[in-house]
């Protein structure tokens, strides 16, 4: 009978690192600051008035994994009893489930990667390897010794559903442990072993640890293979969370740890690694079979090729996690086989199955493309941009690009079956601390015989091995995905989910340069000519395929695992200052003398990670800024020449083929780091830097900079510092920072000021607003000016923006004055008491909501008599041209006012795209509004989001009885996809038109503005398309079919294929790019 695990995984993803007091940079500085990084508590860039007092006490909250002892337990932090900082219930602590909670540390705790002084390398282990066994044997004589009944007991009734119970508090949690610590599985799989082989020396009652290890194991495993194989309908209504939400990368990871985990229980002789029987998977799968390691990898290959097959209907990414799983097992089981038979067993067989496979970050044509598929074309006063064409012709599509995580392991495998290239110095894959462990001797203390024999033992140790029989994996028919999928018996409603591969497969960006063995002679002539510094050179020259992408996964694995958690009383459980030991620990995981360079391969991943963050990724943006900071704060003087290499190289050799998102996430990034490391930078970079600004928003480059820098200037309450502490010395880039046009003083925008001065100064209410805008005399004064079209918007709006208007002209005499200052070290005055515009600006509005309502109806009305069509798309242009024209200088006072006139039904939704776009209200066609794509995703979700609502409420009474969760399910699927139905159909149209009109007359390649369509509307696709099914998931929170969702939206008018339909390419190489993108969708 098949038991459920503990539903409770609320510890699955807490950071189990040590927090460290006092981090400095120490002498990390560059440029021309040579004063030491000064390590901060907090983040700086939080706004004007933020306060920095609940990070510091952050920093000062006890962690468990802080040296001194095994006081508190459990995952991570202490749980807080409560999140009421004013008033905590005192509770008596039940003494055994604190005792509980300390073993869980205890568990934590041993396998951390750390080298005491003391210890020395021994034999072949290293000194990590030898530390672990240290603890170990410290470990496994606690939980043995007089509280063995505590840790070990475990439930005999088979009537017992809970398999947690029936494991024993020390099994689950070992477990639980060795499935979300990345670089630990060695550890406890030794820490098995020696449990196991002492209980069993000592005859314990509790023997028999490494049977329930290898049985609670599987029951994890084939609970997160059903979870995420399996469309969630066929689960447990409690169990379907991973299925649901966005938690099927950390599943994926729970799957990888577990195999390794089993397949060094194999090679201690614990799990059965061959069978001598030679039976096939599918007559174990419908037998019900206990099968081997071997078996169990050719059952998954088996049913990946089934997955693979057109009998499901269903897209690759099942067959494509299955064999994910099997190809990153294989180099834990290459001393157990040939690897003539890995290749004829495990590899080839799937590659045939996955030779349709088609990346999602195919350059240029994926849906989450991180690169182009050319450079695009940027003038920027040189020649050498046509100087390349001859080179990019020859840079055609090679159809065996390496462009993810899932190419890069299947090149890695094959290149590392084939015994060439470099040497890999990764240890996981060979690490085995029980090889440095003696087994445990009987004690024996009947008298002086008894004393003889225990010196006699102690004189001859054995090595520590398993004593027990070989147990085989009882895996069918409790992992019903592998069961079904090779022909076994399950529930007739068991179905195949059509899983998305988001943020388990992750795009491959290789900032410095191809591993030794993927070398071409243009690479070699490249580094050949370019000076490096020591740790770079080691990490190009002794870093090959195999440790390249390893160490990569291995870094993925700890973001994900240890990422920070905030919980709905505001306790955040790990930091990122964990996060960043956990991954610095990864040193200890290579072979030789050192792991000098291994700092080029992490930042390589998390820049990589961020230019792709937010899409359909389950690691943002932020939170990887906030590990990289932490590593440059833990160590400057590797981490900080990495980063500033990594940004020269993407700056100059990638910044031109990056897509749009990419190159805003960088900037991001960059703002952050940046403010939060004293502006630490070379200034020798700014001064390259400025002909790219210079040349504005059009160029990549200058993009990257200008976006970093109106980032600082909106979230910094000291923007004098950005031109004093950030630039150099009379930098060019510093007059960039005031370059929004200047507000229009006409005889409308008197009327605005003299209005404005009334409704701030509090003398008017929404009553007496109205009544002044529709009198006569307010009429006639408008009359009297040239252009009074829409002159009451005109009028209205600049009274209402006025508090933008005026903190952006404090801001710009603020950095002129900075400019022009000579005397540096002026203390300059923070802003921190400066009303921020954007919250008085929609405070404003609510209240004088009616009035604006009024005006607005009245100025439609005016229109339609005078020029006889309907103005309404003509006052909503202008009013967003008003709102752009004066909050320009903030993207997120920009973004707010634009989101709460939707709120407010000021302006329309189609009316915003049209403007995102580049419609005017006088009909023309104007640039793109910067980052159109953004704004475009965010108020598409957001008027998505008040339709829904309005939807449900109004059909409320309709639904009831007992299909009215059917009910409600269909309602919002089919509101949903008919509300965005016309909305998208109209934004592929425009764009296909704009994509014409934009072709550069200059050059073949895409122009600017045709990258920014083509990746722009791909965003909102995808961001559309995602939020389908969040909406979905909130307004429906009770079990539902994913597949029935998928074959909705994949036959809908807003899907891929049926806007792509809808295109009118004519030819176009634009066009073509975007249709191709859109089919894959």
């Amino acid at each position: 009978m098949d038991r459920p695990l503990s539903s409770d995984r609320r510890d699955e993803r807490r950071d189990f690192s040590s927090d460290r007091q006092n981090n400095h940079y120490g002498h990390g500085g560059r440029g021309r600051h040579h004063n030491n990084y000064r390590g901060r508590s907090n983040y700086r860039g939080r706004g004007r008035g933020y306060s920095s007092s609940h990070h510091q006490h952050h920093q000062q909250q006890y962690h468990p994994y802080r040296r001194g002892g095994f006081q508190g337990g459990g995952r991570g932090a202490p749980r807080r009893e409560t999140g009421n900082r004013f008033q905590a219930d005192v509770q008596e602590q039940d003494p055994k489930l604190s005792a509980l909670r300390q073993l869980q540390q205890l568990i934590n705790k041993v396998g951390e990667l750390e080298v005491p002084s003391s210890v020395k390398e021994e034999g072949n282990q290293r000194p990590v390897v030898v530390s672990q066994t240290e603890k170990i044997k410290a470990l496994t004589s606690f939980l043995c010794g007089p509280q063995a009944e505590m840790f070990l007991e475990y439930e005999r009734d088979a009537s017992v559903v809970q398999a947690d119970k029936l494991a024993g508090p020390f099994v689950s949690s070992l477990i639980h442990c060795q499935s979300v610590l990345p670089l630990q599985t060695p550890c406890y799989a030794a820490l098995t072993l020696s449990v196991h082989e002492h209980t069993t020396v000592c005859a314990s009652p509790f023997a028999g640890v490494s049977d329930r290890c290898v049985e609670y194991a599987l029951r994890f495993l084939a609970r997160d293979l059903d979870h995420t194989l399996l469309d969630p309908a066929c689960l447990d209504s409690n169990t379907s969370a991973v299925a649901v939400h966005q938690d099927r990368p950390r599943a994926v990871v729970r799957m990888r740890l577990t195999l390794r985990y089993i397949a060094n229980l194999a090679k201690m002789g614990i799990v059965a690694a061959q069978d001598t029987n030679d039976q096939s998977a599918v007559l174990a799968a419908t037998n019900q079979r206990p099968i081997t390691l071997l078996d169990l990898l050719d059952a998954m290959v088996q049913a990946a090729i089934q997955a693979g097959n057109e009998r499901y209907s269903t897209n690759k990414s099942v067959a494509c996690i299955l064999a994910h799983l099997v190809w990153d097992t294989i180099p834990y089981i290459r001393d157990m086989v040939s690897s003539d038979w890995i290749s004829e067993n495990l590899v080839d067989p799937l590659q045939e199955t996955m030779e349709a496979y088609q990346s999602a970050f195919a350059p240029g044509i994926g849906s989450s493309s991180i690169l182009l598929k050319a450079e695009r074309y940027e003038d920027v006063g040189e020649t050498g941009d046509e100087e390349d064409e001859e080179e990019d012709d020859d840079e055609e599509d090679d159809s065996g690009a390496v462009c993810d995580s899932f190419q890069d392991l299947l090149r890695t495998l094959k290149h590392s079956l084939g015994d060439n290239g470099i040497e890999p110095r990764f240890a996981l894959f060979t690490d085995a601390p029980w090889q440095a462990m003696s087994a445990p001797v009987t004690q024996n203390i009947d008298g002086t015989a008894g004393a003889e024999q225990s010196a006699e033992e102690s004189s001859s140790v054995s090595p520590l091995t398993f004593s027990g029989q070989a147990v085989s994996l009882q895996l069918f028919p409790t992992c019903r995905a592998l069961t079904m999928l090779l022909g076994g018996d399950v529930a007739p409603e068991t179905k195949l989910a059509k899983t998305s591969l988001d943020a388990i497969v992750v795009g491959r960006l290789p900032i410095f340069g191809p591993p030794p063995e993927a070398k071409d002679e243009d690479d070699e002539e490249m580094e050949d000519d370019t000076p490096v510094n020591e740790r770079l050179h080691c990490y190009r020259q002794k870093f090959g395929i195999v440790d390249r992408f390893f160490i990569g996964e291995a870094v993925r694995d700890c973001l994900l695992c240890h990422e920070s958690t905030v919980t709905p009383t505001g306790v955040e459980h790990g930091s990122p200052t964990g996060v960043a030991e956990q991954i610095w620990a990864l040193r200890h995981v290579l072979t030789g003398q050192d792991a000098m360079g291994i700092e080029y391969c992490i930042v390589e991943v998390i820049l990589s990670l961020i230019t792709q963050g937010d899409r359909g990724s389950s690691l943002r943006v932020m939170y990887l800024s906030r590990v990289l900071l932490e590593l440059t704060r833990l160590e400057p003087a590797a981490f900080s020449p990495a980063i500033a290499l990594g940004v020269s190289t993407l700056f100059e050799d990638y910044m031109p083929a990056l897509v749009p998102v990419a190159v805003y996430n960088l900037s991001k990034w960059f703002a952050f780091h940046l403010t939060n490391t004293d502006y630490q930078w070379p200034s020798a970079y700014w001064k390259h830097w400025e002909q790219f600004v210079l040349y504005g928003w059009s160029n990549s480059r200058g993009s990257f900079v200008k976006s970093a820098l109106a980032l600082m200037l909106e979230n910094v309450s000291n923007v004098d510092s950005i031109v004093t502490d950030c630039l150099p010395t009379n930098s060019a880039i510093a007059g960039q920072l005031i370059l929004p046009p200047e507000l229009i003083i006409d005889a409308i925008s008197s009327f605005a000021e003299e209005l404005a001065s009334r409704i701030w100064g509090g003398s008017l209410d929404s009553d007496m607003l109205l009544n002044h805008m529709l009198s006569e005399e307010f009429s006639e004064s408008l009359a009297s000016s040239p252009d009074n079209k829409f002159g009451r918007i005109k009028v209205l709006f600049g009274a209402l923006l006025s508090p933008a208007k005026k903190s952006w002209k404090v801001t710009k005499n603020q950095i002129k004055k900075a400019i022009n200052r000579e005397d540096l070290e002026v203390v300059m005055v923070a802003r921190d008491r400066d009303p921020d515009p954007l919250s008085l600006i929609l405070e404003k509005m609510d209240k004088l909501k009616h009035a604006i309502a009024g005006v607005l109806e009245k100025a439609v009305a005016e229109g339609t008599i005078a020029h006889g069509v309907d103005p309404i798309d003509s006052r909503d242009l202008l009013i967003l041209e008003l709102i752009m024209d004066s909050t320009s200088y903030s993207r997120s006072v920009v973004e707010g006012c634009v989101m709460h006139c939707l709120r407010l039904n000021h302006v329309s939704l189609e009316n915003i795209l049209k403007w995102c776009l580049g419609a005017a209200s006088d009909g023309s066609t104007k640039s793109l509004v910067l980052r159109w794509w953004h704004m475009a995703g965010e108020v598409l979700k957001t008027g998505l989001s008040l339709h829904i609502e309005n939807v449900l409420s109004s059909k409320s009474d309709a639904m009831s009885g007992g299909d009215e969760l059917d009910d409600k399910v269909r309602l919002v699927k089919s509101s949903i996809l008919g509300y965005l139905d016309p909305l998208l159909s109209h934004m592929i149209q425009r764009v296909c038109q704009l994509l014409n009109l934009y072709k550069s007359e200059k050059s073949t390649k895409l122009s600017p503005e045709q990258v920014d369509l083509i990746e722009g509307f791909k965003y909102v696709l995808t961001e559309c398309q995602g939020y389908y099914f969040t909406l979905v998931a909130r307004f429906v929170p009770n079990n539902f079919s994913t597949n029935d969702l998928q074959d909705a939206l994949t036959e809908s008018p807003i899907s891929g294929q049926s806007l792509a339909m809808l295109m009118d390419t004519s030819g176009s190489l634009a066009a073509d790019y975007l249709r191709q993108s859109l089919e894959r969708m």
